[in-house]
């Protein structure tokens, strides 16, 4: 998750998925910045499930949009609650 987190951009769009140690999954994640234009939040809007589904294998879904959503234990919870499970190792 380190180097996706890297990519992170205030003024952009970026789709991405890494591996989830425990549980096993792989995770699809979503970012639309903070600064990100309108228009361009708009389309990212529009694209992200059609760019989910490319991304075949992908287990779950995470949309982040600030980044305090993109901190390791703020996403460690939105799967933990996503996945009814206790612990999440990233």
């Amino acid at each position: 998750y380190a180097a996706l987190r890297d990519v992170l951009a205030d003024d952009q769009v970026v789709y991405g998925a890494f591996r989830c140690a425990d549980p096993a999954k792989i995770v699809f994640v979503a970012w639309v910045g903070e600064e990100a234009g309108g228009m361009v939040k708009g389309r990212a809007t529009a694209h992200t499930q059609s760019v989910e589904n490319a991304l075949e294998g992908t287990q779950i879904g995470l949309q982040l949009a600030a980044k305090d959503e993109a901190e390791p234990l703020a996403v460690a919870d939105k799967l933990k609650q996503a996945l009814k499970v206790a612990a999440v190792t990233l």
